[in-house]
């Protein structure tokens, strides 16, 4: 009686395997768009578009443009002493990360920021998304730009990098973030929003809070404020 469960462990174990198997590393090869092969290299050397299992680096100052619906397991620029840029056209671009978007490298190198620039019909989802800081030439600093509007969808957001305090810019000009699981608010960088919105889980804060548009908070969803009563919301 133990040989079909066997073989289905088995079966299960391969298919893991081959999941496993199939993530690969894609490395930005110039500016273009996400969809177009000839952005990237991959692991192998060879080109190709990054799916959900893959993990993606943006370096060597370039653009990559999303126009559709891309996704990828993890996401981070720039990896090189060098900067990388994200931004988006067309009707309704999204960008789904479903593990980690680090915009600006999280580690103690100095000189890797990132820029993810929101068009207003834009939407990036993550299950963790930090901003890193990071300052090449004395002048790009790491940064996430709302100014258009947009909508920011994450369980946690985070902040890190090798860099001095200050060297990110967070503008979250007419857009939209999400929180939907439970996480802890830096004391930094995301301390302002334009709209916030907590679907799901507890949001505690680490730092007074200032909400220039609307906050919402879910039937399942919760805000923990701690000392800090002194928030604001318009």
């Amino acid at each position: 009686h133990l040989k079909p469960q066997l073989a289905l462990l088995v079966l299960l174990l391969l298919l893991v395997g081959a999941d496993q198997a199939s993530a690969e590393l894609y490395t930005s090869a110039k500016s273009g768009n996400w969809f177009d092969s000839a952005t990237w290299t991959n692991s192998a050397g060879g080109a190709g578009v990054p799916s959900g299992s893959d993990t993606v680096n943006i370096k060597g100052d370039y653009t990559v443009t999303v126009s559709n619906s891309a996704t990828c397991a993890n996401l981070v620029f720039s990896t090189g002493s060098s900067v990388g840029y994200v931004v988006f056209s067309g009707p309704a671009p999204a960008l789904n990360v479903t593990t980690r978007l680090d915009v600006g490298n999280s580690t103690a190198n100095t000189t890797h920021p990132g820029v993810l620039t929101f068009a207003s019909d834009a939407t990036v989802t993550a299950g963790q998304c930090y901003l890193n800081k990071q300052l090449k030439n004395g002048v790009t600093k790491s940064e996430i730009n709302m100014a258009a509007g947009g909508r920011l969808v994450a369980g946690l957001l985070g902040t890190g990098g090798g860099s001095a305090e200050g060297n990110t810019i967070w503008n979250p000009g007419t857009g939209t973030v999400e929180l939907n699981a439970n996480n802890t608010l830096p004391a930094t960088v995301w301390t302002n929003f334009n709209n916030l919105t907590l679907s799901a889980g507890t949001t505690t804060l680490a730092g007074n809070l200032a909400i220039g548009g609307k906050l919402e908070i879910g039937a399942s969803a919760v805000m923990n404020l701690g000392t800090y009563a002194n928030s604001t919301a318009n």
